[in-house]
Parts: C-alpha cells; sequence; structure tokens
C-alpha cells in the first residue's frame, strides 16, 4: 500500500507469455515491478494447470519481486455482462475462492489478493474473502486492506479487458496518470495481455509509467525541477497559440485546454522561461506514438 504506481497485466497464457515477457522486461529496466492477474481457467478453454512453462514463468517472476494477484476462477460472467463475482451472495462466492485457491496451491502460487474480473466485486464477495484468507481486495476505485479495514482510493486507467483500447483512449490514460501522480495519488494502470503486441497500448503503458516516476522525481526537486522535466520531454512537438483553436474539437481534451488549466497555473506558478507555450504540447504531444497525430502534427 506504500507504493504510489502499481502496474498489473491479465489474461497471461501460453499465446501471450512472450509478450508479456518482453514488457516486464522494459519494467525491469525502470525498477517498476509488474501484479500479474492470474485465473486458473480463462475463456476458450485454456487452463493454467496444463501450461507448465507458463507456471514457471509466473514462479520465476514472483521470486524477482512481483505480484501473483487472483483474478477470479473462471470469468464465468453470472449475469449478462457482469464480472465473474460483481453479484455473487457470500456463500458462492466462497465456492469460487476455494475452487481457484486449491488450484493455485497446487501450482504454487498461492497468493492472499485478489481483485475481480472487470474490477467489481459484490458485497457477498467481499464478505467471503477474508473467510477464506484473503488480506487485501483491488477494486475499480481503491484497494482495501481487509484485514485493517482500510481502503486507500486510486482509480484503475485500463486497455482491454472492460476498457477501450483505442489510440485516443491510450492518450487519455496517459494523461489521466499524469494528472494522478501530481496530485499524489496512486497511479494504477492495468493492460490485457493480447494488447501489448500492439505499439501503442504497450508504449501508453510504458509512457504512464515514465511520468509518474518523473512527476515523483520532479516533486523532490523542487518546482523548478518538475518545469524542467516537461519542458524537456513536451519540446519536441510545436503547437502554436494559433493551430490551438484547430484542436478544440477534440473529444474530452477541449477540458484541458481552457486558459484555467494552463501549465503555469497547474504547478502554481513556475519562473523557468515561457512554460506556458508548451502547455499545447503537454496535452498533445506524442500523440502518433499510439497510433494516432493530430492535424498532421509530426515528432
Amino acid at each position: 500500500m506504500a507504493g504510489q504506481l502499481i502496474v498489473s497485466v491479465s489474461g497471461i497464457n501460453d499465446r501471450t507469455r512472450a509478450d508479456v515477457d518482453a514488457f516486464c522486461s522494459q519494467l525491469d529496466e525502470r525498477d517498476v515491478p509488474a501484479s500479474f492477474l492470474v485465473a486458473p481457467r480463462i475463456k476458450g478453454g485454456y487452463r493454467l494447470d496444463s501450461d507448465a512453462p507458463t507456471v514457471e514463468w509466473l514462479a520465476d517472476r514472483r521470486e524477482r519481486g512481483d505480484a501473483i494477484v487472483l483474478h477470479g476462477f473462471d470469468e464465468a460472467a453470472t449475469k449478462k455482462r457482469r464480472g465473474e463475482f460483481a453479484t455473487l451472495p457470500a456463500h458462492e462466492a466462497s465456492l469460487r475462492l476455494m475452487a481457484a485457491d486449491r488450484v493455485l496451491e497446487h501450482l504454487g502460487l498461492r497468493t492472499r489478493l485478489f481483485a475481480a474480473p472487470g474490477w467489481t466485486v459484490s458485497q457477498g464477495t467481499v464478505t467471503a474473502l477474508p473467510r477464506n484468507g484473503f488480506r487485501l481486495v483491488a477494486t475499480l476505485s481503491g484497494i482495501t486492506d481487509l484485514v485493517r479495514q482500510t481502503t486507500v482510493r486510486g482509480r484503475v486507467l485500463g486497455i482491454g479487458e472492460g476498457f477501450l483500447s483505442e489510440p485516443w483512449w491510450c492518450r487519455t490514460l496517459v494523461l489521466s496518470a499524469e494528472r494522478t501522480a501530481r496530485r499524489e495519488g496512486i497511479v494504477r494502470v492495468a493492460v490485457a495481455a493480447r494488447h501489448l503486441r500492439r505499439s501503442g497500448p504497450r508504449q501508453a503503458m510504458l509512457d504512464a509509467v515514465d511520468l509518474e516516476r518523473q512527476v515523483v522525481q520532479a516533486r523532490g526537486g523542487g518546482v523548478e525541477r518538475a518545469a524542467a522535466l516537461l519542458k524537456q520531454r513536451y519540446e519536441q512537438l510545436a503547437v502554436t497559440r494559433q493551430e490551438r483553436p484547430a484542436l478544440l474539437g477534440v473529444g474530452s481534451f477541449v477540458e484541458y485546454l481552457q486558459p484555467q488549466h494552463t501549465l503555469v497555473e497547474r504547478l502554481r506558478t513556475v519562473q523557468v522561461g515561457d512554460v506556458q507555450s508548451y502547455v499545447p504540447g503537454l496535452q498533445f504531444g506524442q500523440l502518433a506514438r499510439y497510433g494516432w497525430c493530430a492535424h498532421g502534427a509530426s515528432l
């Protein structure tokens, strides 16, 4: 609970393991651990106990500091368009938890952490979790310590598995992660493993990680350091004040272009050059990295 950055990966199997391994190698370079959301069974007939290489890979990653998080039993929807544990009463939730727990224990991957498919849990599931020995549950909007009965707020920013994966959403994820980090909140980013083979979602996840780390480092070095980091990162894309009206129609980004949301005000007045000229770059810089470049801007 002390960490400010949580990176989660779900849907790991024999077909996605190579992509996840490559992604984890990039996290290792940044000294950032990952949380693997693991279920004994996945849609499509996959069974973890029949995939020894993936089990060995997960065990090795945990020994290196990553976390295993139980992610349900088989992703079965108890109701149409609802997650496996979204509406279950305590008794039924307990049966599924015990079944999944036994499988992971047999494979040497037992964990006391839980995150339901879709990040949604019923009150019955919350009741059943501590009865079955679980100590922590992660939901869409926070992380609850089931022993101390305390909750830390922090919303999941995800790609795939109930979240979008389009280029504009990848950009929104990066911006939201940066904004959360500047507010000193917990940055929680999650990705479905099958999306890691695409450069856009993979780069968005890494950019979110990098921005969180930069904001934390800048906080330790003062406001001037923050301005220097942001200026260095976004000066590659030149968007003049005259071009700003042309960008006002780009979905939800319009709110970030209002005068009251300038970088100077957001950093509470930084006297380092003309930082305000980089505000458009702050919002629209490096869009091409996620597969979309607005209005022909080039990097």
